[in-house]
């Protein structure tokens, strides 16, 4: 699950248009609010705050003043509305005129729509506002009427009354996670009756909590398709109820609201980005149960777990890699790691005074109804730092790919102390402070994170090494268990067009990490070569190559006419393109395909490769070395010559970043220790 930029970086917002690109809005009101409330009591029931909250309501003051009216001799559903209305700044909705030409648009259609017709109708529309400028947030004080919001608070103590568990759920924690009617910054509209309606049945004879969770979030694992549309702001949720089709982000609010409106505690929780991985973050839907403990599903969990691992952190490589962990030839990784687990919540968390003077990418901080969740998942990582810094707040960096070193936590610095709490270990961490707008200054080199230490990696630039770099970015398990497929797979050559009669030139014996180079030692000639698959297995080569070897020991490689069977011809020259992000590819099985060398030819050596990550070090590319020295200093460039770069004269001991000059989004930084490269 991918986490998008979220409205809620409250001061800024980037817009994307496929008509007008990226649009920069700035949400006036909602600073205004920031500012205004920074300096006051963030408390609900603090006569201050709440004059302050109706003093930003401006006009709509009136609007809200109609459900303290409504619920006067309620003392209980008057407490609600005070809660929700006290905790409203910060929350916005988006509005214009593309935006609610396309509500009406999904609010006509009948049945399932498909995800192109969607894209295509928001195409469509943009082209007819000829520019989408006029969208722009309005904050839900300012806007939101009285008669949503009693009817989200009837609804939300209805159903907790009629649910089996209903008397485990805590005044405190129906407020935080029942009785809101946003998740993050979706459009606003009346959902709970139909998604009751809905959703209910599949768990009329449910009686457990938990249970009842884990019917609701696998039903709509497996039927909410994840696309990202074209559309650049979050449908409200009736509108994601007709579409089931979205981003990640857009799956998680439905489900939040789904399991709301039955009455089920639930939370948004996310990560800014992985610590080791990509450079995107993640987002999934958790249970509070009455203790405000924090239950999450993994994969096929039954029920949800407490500090559980993490949703989608796992990319193992099956059975095969852990019976031959011991005798990979590269390192292969399996678990995403994390820095920082937050959750958007409803209520204001706490008051951001200082920390708002910073500018540097704080966005995700700034948002005062974030929340750091981080200990709910059991992270038990701490780093201590002693020293003396003229700063109020120090922030810890992680690297994300492309975009490089990025801000995934800060902590408020006391005396001569820094200590960062509640992370996640084998990670490397970047300490620095803001020295200028646009400028992060060290605070130390970058830390090792383990379980029970702290380690700085210091460039040793008094000793130097060679190294060999095989590839940019770490090799993950489920391209293994891709490999795995290919196992048995059989190289052979014939005499005949027909292969009546070949002989095994190689046979896969273990899955393939990288580009494979096998020595053949036949006596025969042959002109006709082909790769085949194992059993019904639909394996994709990216790469196939066959080499002979002349009198003089000179090794050239064969090129001849592809040939095939059960497979197109445009899909088999892509085994032969010398390009290793193309593959072949089938829906059919017992397909075959090859070369006709146009004579009989000795087969003295073959190469190939599976359909791969994109990430190996490719002949032809251009590469440049980096290593941290308190900046990422460059080694040199170098155009590959073969399936690997060697840079002499590396500091040892140091942090290293191998960027591809030819593009691509996935790099990650390393260690090189013991003649293996260490992602990080």
């Amino acid at each position: 699950m991918i986490q998008s930029n979220l409205t809620h970086d409250l001061l800024t917002i980037k817009y994307k248009s496929p008509f007008t690109g990226m649009i920069i809005i700035m949400i006036r009101s909602i600073r205004n609010y920031i500012y205004t409330i920074m300096a006051i009591t963030l408390f609900v029931g603090c006569s201050q705050h709440h004059a302050e909250v109706m003093k930003l309501a401006g006009d709509n003051k009136e609007e809200l003043e109609k459900i303290f009216k409504y619920y006067k001799g309620d003392k209980m559903k008057l407490k609600y509305a005070y809660y929700l209305i006290d905790n409203m700044p910060g929350h916005a909705t988006f509005y214009g005129k593309g935006i609610d030409t396309y509500h009406t648009m999904i609010d006509t259609i009948r049945g399932k729509i498909s995800l192109s017709e969607i894209e295509r109708q928001w195409i469509h529309l943009s082209g007819i506002n000829s520019t989408n400028s006029n969208i722009h947030a309005v904050g839900d004080v300012e806007k939101i009427n009285a008669a949503y919001l009693i009817n989200n608070i009837e609804h939300a103590i209805k159903v907790v009354q009629s649910q089996p568990w209903g008397s485990e759920i805590s005044e405190s924690l129906f407020c935080k996670y029942i009785l809101p009617y946003r998740v993050m910054n979706e459009s606003l509209t009346d959902y709970r009756d139909t998604l009751y309606n809905a959703y209910q049945p599949l768990i009329k004879d449910v009686t457990d909590i938990k249970k009842a969770f884990s019917v609701i979030y696998h039903h709509v694992l497996d039927n909410f398709e994840l696309a990202t549309p074209e559309y650049p702001y979050t449908p409200d949720v009736l509108a994601l109820h007709k579409l089931q089709s979205g981003t990640c982000t857009h799956r998680c609010i439905y489900l939040v609201c789904i399991l709301r409106s039955l009455g089920i505690p639930t939370s948004y929780d996310y990560i800014i980005y992985w610590a080791n991985y990509s450079q995107s973050g993640h987002s999934w839907v958790s249970l509070i149960n009455e203790n405000e403990n924090t239950y999450s599903i993994f994969e096929k969990d039954s029920i949800p777990k407490q500090f559980n691992k993490i949703d989608a952190s796992l990319l193992d490589g099956g059975d095969y890699m852990k019976e031959n962990k011991d005798k990979m030839e590269i390192n292969v990784y399996s678990k995403k790691k994390v820095s920082k687990i937050y959750r958007s919540s409803y209520p204001i968390i706490r008051n951001y005074k200082d920390l708002l003077k910073e500018k540097n990418r704080l966005a995700y901080f700034k948002n005062i109804h974030t929340e750091d969740v981080s200990d709910a998942y059991g992270l038990s990582g701490k780093i201590e730092i002693t020293q003396n810094i003229n700063t109020k707040y120090a922030f810890l960096y992680t690297f994300a790919a492309v975009k490089n070193w990025q801000p995934a936590a800060y902590t408020s610095v006391k005396g001569k102390k820094i200590i960062f709490e509640h992370l996640d270990t084998d990670v490397i961490y970047l300490p620095v402070i803001h020295k200028n707008e646009n400028g992060i200054q060290p605070i130390t080199y970058p830390i090792l994170l383990q379980q029970n230490t702290q380690h700085e990696i210091i460039p040793d630039k008094e000793h130097l090494q060679s190294i060999t770099l095989k590839r940019k970015y770490p090799l993950f398990g489920h391209w293994v268990r891709r490999g795995y497929k290919i196992v048995g797979g059989r190289f052979e050559g014939s005499h005949t067009a027909d292969f009546k009669n070949p002989k095994l030139l190689h046979c896969i014996k273990k899955p393939p990490l990288h580009i494979t180079k096998v020595k053949v030692d036949l006596p025969e000639s042959f002109r006709y070569v082909r790769y085949l698959p194992p059993g019904e297995n639909r394996s994709s080569i990216a790469e196939t190559s066959y080499f002979t070897t002349d009198d003089k020991g000179i090794e050239r490689l064969l090129e001849g006419q592809p040939i095939g069977d059960r497979i197109e011809k445009e899909f088999i020259q892509k085994a032969f393109d010398m390009d290793y992000s193309t593959y072949t590819e089938t829906l059919l099985t017992y397909y075959w395909f090859g070369l006709d060398l146009g004579k009989n030819q000795k087969i003295t050596r073959i190469e190939y490769c599976p359909k791969n990550d994109g990430n190996l070090i490719c002949k032809g590319t251009t590469y440049e070395l980096f290593y941290w020295d308190n900046q990422w200093t460059s080694l040199g460039t170098k155009m590959a010559t073969c399936d690997s770069l060697i840079y002499e004269n590396v500091p040892q001991n140091a942090l290293l970043w191998l960027k591809c000059h030819a593009g691509g989004q996935e790099e990650r930084i390393f260690t090189y220790e013991d003649g293996e490269q260490i992602w990080w």
